[in-house]
């Protein structure tokens, strides 16, 4: 999986998918999962902070989630 930059396309309305933030003019850094809501970002969890998480977030890049792991057989 790739990051997709928000410049060259979005994801679909309520879809969830990782995405990169960035706040104070890029000194603070986050990956979160979320998905976008008639035009605004809304998180649910942050996997990574730099600092703590303010409104003040700039959405760069996203990519789709991965999918489930395959289930192990117990032994």
């Amino acid at each position: 999986m790739n990051w997709i930059s928000v410049k060259d396309r979005l994801p679909p309305d309520y879809q969830e998918v990782l995405y990169f933030a960035t706040l104070d003019q890029g000194t603070s850094k986050e990956i979160m999962t979320g998905h976008r809501e008639k035009g605004y970002w809304t998180h649910c969890c942050l996997f990574y902070a730099t600092s703590i998480l303010s409104d003040e977030v700039i959405v760069t890049h996203w990519m789709n989630l991965p999918d489930y792991p395959e289930k192990e057989e117990m032994k």
